[in-house]
């Protein structure tokens, strides 16, 4: 499936031209050692707060490739997110979702009186990256509820690091729990034209679109390597000008 995840999704807020080169040159990118030492440390973590509310579910399901290699299975992954909410299941770990494209799994799924609470799980200590935090799960957000779920809750899990380990590692107290709900409904409200956008940047039929855009009016530049960035609300409204006369034009 070519779909939109959160950390393209991330990317793209961040910087257009990111997503672009891990979409279409992908050899390109390196990941220095201490990115990986990061990426490494933050599986870590979330591999440890799957068990904040005590006993859960994984539906993480993987397949084998062609190399040899194991990949997550999305389309069994949403399955099984399906079944075990149907089941009533309390705590859904890596709980796997798609709307419209829109593809995200949830660190942790947790089942309320009236609904469901989202809990993203970060590596770090502070919230200095608040508005990156609450971008990843304003869009997490949207997806679930469209797919029906009733959210009631939007939460950033991190490391407390005034906590003193004292025999057995208290999870509870190893993490703090900060609810972002109010930095979530800020980002909320441009997400739905944004999300189309971003999702419309990595579908193949509109790849030209989406590069004609960024780099202008003139249909000969779509060649050139990389797209200038630009704002997520430019990008937007050029989308709406121009979209249906280009697409009526490649056809």
């Amino acid at each position: 499936m070519n779909n939109l995840s959160k950390s393209k999704y991330i990317t793209f807020c961040q910087c257009p031209k990111a997503l672009w080169l891990k979409m279409y040159k992908p050899e390109e990118i390196e990941i220095d050692p201490l990115t990986q030492a990061r990426f490494d440390a933050g599986t870590e973590v979330g591999n440890l707060a799957k068990s904040l509310f005590g006993e859960y579910t994984e539906a993480t399901v993987c397949k084998m490739t062609a190399d040899g290699s194991q990949r997550p299975d999305l389309q069994a992954m949403i399955a099984a997110t399906q079944k075990l909410i149907a089941d009533g299941t309390d705590n859904i770990a890596e709980a796997a979702f798609i709307y419209d494209g829109c593809y995200c799994a949830v660190d942790l799924l947790h089942k309320t009186p009236q609904g469901y609470a989202i809990y993203e799980v970060k590596s770090s200590t502070d919230l200095k990256e608040l508005e990156v935090y609450a971008q990843d799960v304003a869009y997490q957000k949207y997806v679930l509820t469209n797919c029906g779920l009733t959210i009631t809750g939007t939460y950033l899990v991190n490391i407390d690091n005034e906590y003193v380990l004292d025999g057995k590692l208290d999870v509870k107290g190893f993490f703090r729990i900060n609810d972002i709900s109010e930095a979530v409904a800020n980002e909320y409200i441009l997400k739905s034209a944004t999300y189309r956008v971003s999702w419309e940047f990595t579908c193949k039929t509109t790849k030209i679109l989406l590069l004609y855009i960024f780099l202008g009016h003139n249909r000969n530049v779509v060649n050139t390597k990389f797209p200038y960035p630009i704002k997520r609300l430019e990008v937007i409204r050029r989308f709406n000008q121009k979209s249906m006369a280009f697409n009526q034009s490649l056809s």
